[in-house]
C-alpha cells in the first residue's frame, strides 16, 4: 500500500467557484520513502485573482498561461486518486475535493471517486487543539524541517503534508496505518463530496459557509423535543445575534433544542423573529461591533439581552456540554442517509487498511 499526499492551488477562489492552476503530489511507499513527485501546472479557465498571484502562490501568470488546461492532466490525476493501492491524504482536503469536482463539471468530465483523509484533522485529534490554522502552523508545532515560504506551490505543500504526517507518527509513537484507523475524519470524493469530520466540529466557529453552519442549519430543521407543560416560548420564533451565533456552535446546538422544549423554534432569519436576542460585542478601540441581523430585524420583535434569554431557557454550561457530546456520539448532526453512508465508509476503509 502506498501513500499519496497531494495539494492544489487555485488562481481564483470565490463563493461557489474556483479555478485550479496546479496539482502537486508525492507518492510514497509504506515507510514514506518518496517513489515519485511532480507538480502539474495548468492554465486556469477562470483567469487570475491579482491578490492570489501576488501574495499566495509561487507561480507567475506568464508561466501558467503557457501550460495545458486541466483536461490534459485529468487521466494522470484520476490514476493517482483512484488507484486502490493508494491512501489519499491532503490538508483541509475537502476544499481540494470541491475544487476538483468543479473542474470536472466545467469540462464535462466524470468526477473522481476516491476516499481521502485530512492530515489537519489527524493533527487536531492527536493534539486536541484547534488553534493551529494552517499546514505551516502544524509543521512549526512539530519542528518539521521542511517549512515552505509564505508563497505556496502545490508540490511544496504536498511534501510538507507528508512531513507533518511522518512527524505526528514519531511525536505520538503511532504507526501510519494506526493513525488512519484512529481518525474520525474521512471524505468521499465523487459526484457529491461527502465529508465526515468529527474533529473539525470541535471548533466552536459557525461562520457563514463553514461546515459547522451547514450542519447546524440541517440539525435545527430536524431536531425534535418534548414540549414542556409550562413552555415559555410556545409558538414563538427566536433569532440570536449573529455576533453570538458565529462563535458558539456547541451552545447553539443546545439552545436550539431548549427553544424546542419551550415550545418555540429557532431561525437564522431575523425578519421572522418574535424575539431577537442581542449580544453586543466591543472591538479593541471600544466601539460596538455591528450585528448584520439587526438590519432585517422584525419591527415588533422583542429585544432581549443574551443573559436574560439564557436565564429564560434555564441554560446550564454543564448540561450544554453533556448534550453536545450526546449529539456527537449519536451522529445526530447528520441525516439518516449520511449516518448510514458514514458507517459503511468507515467499515470499508478499515477493512482496506487492515488487509494491506
Amino acid at each position: 500500500m502506498n501513500y499519496l499526499f497531494f495539494d492544489i492551488e487555485c488562481s481564483v477562489v470565490k463563493q461557489g467557484d474556483s479555478s485550479i492552476c496546479s496539482f502537486g503530489y508525492c507518492l510514497c511507499d509504506e515507510q514514506l520513502n518518496i517513489i515519485e513527485k511532480e507538480d502539474f501546472l495548468m492554465k486556469p479557465y477562470l483567469g487570475y485573482s491579482n491578490s492570489i498571484l501576488e501574495t499566495v502562490i509561487s507561480y507567475s501568470k506568464e508561466t501558467l498561461e503557457r501550460q495545458h488546461e486541466f483536461p490534459f492532466y485529468y487521466q494522470k490525476i484520476k490514476n493517482l486518486l483512484e488507484n486502490p493501492n493508494n491512501i489519499v491524504i491532503g490538508q483541509s482536503t475537502h476544499y481540494d475535493a470541491t475544487y476538483l469536482s468543479r473542474e470536472c463539471n466545467h469540462y464535462n468530465l466524470d468526477n473522481f471517486e476516491c476516499v481521502y483523509y485530512d492530515v489537519a484533522d489527524i493533527f487536531l485529534n492527536l493534539f486536541n487543539n484547534d488553534n493551529y490554522k494552517s499546514l505551516k502552523d502544524e509543521g512549526l508545532a512539530l519542528n518539521a524541517k521542511s517549512i515552505q515560504s509564505e508563497l505556496h506551490s502545490s508540490l511544496e505543500d504536498a511534501l510538507l503534508t507528508r512531513c507533518v504526517f511522518k512527524e505526528l507518527s514519531l511525536e505520538f509513537n503511532i504507526g501510519y496505518k494506526q493513525m488512519l484507523l484512529n481518525s474520525k475524519t474521512i471524505g468521499l470524493m465523487g459526484e457529491e463530496n461527502h465529508f465526515f469530520d468529527d474533529f473539525r466540529i470541535l471548533s466552536n466557529n459557525m461562520s457563514k459557509g463553514s461546515t459547522n453552519k451547514k450542519l447546524f442549519i440541517g440539525y435545527n430543521k430536524r431536531i425534535k423535543a418534548n414540549v414542556k407543560p409550562d413552555a415559555k416560548l410556545r409558538g414563538k420564533i427566536v433569532v440570536m445575534s449573529q455576533n453570538y451565533e458565529k462563535t458558539h456552535f456547541r451552545e447553539m446546538i443546545y439552545i436550539s433544542y431548549r427553544i424546542k422544549e419551550e415550545g418555540g423554534r429557532y431561525s437564522i432569519d431575523s425578519k421572522f423573529g418574535n424575539y431577537f436576542v442581542s449580544s453586543p460585542l466591543i472591538d479593541q478601540d471600544g466601539n460596538k461591533i455591528f450585528d448584520p441581523r439587526m438590519l432585517n430585524r422584525k419591527k415588533n420583535s422583542k429585544l432581549i439581552d443574551i443573559k436574560e434569554f439564557l436565564h429564560i431557557i434555564n441554560f446550564n454550561d454543564e448540561e450544554c456540554m453533556k448534550f453536545y457530546q450526546y449529539v456527537l456520539d449519536n451522529n445526530i448532526l447528520l441525516t439518516k442517509d449520511e449516518r448510514n453512508l458514514k458507517k459503511r465508509l468507515f467499515l470499508k476503509e478499515r477493512a482496506r487498511i487492515l488487509k494491506n
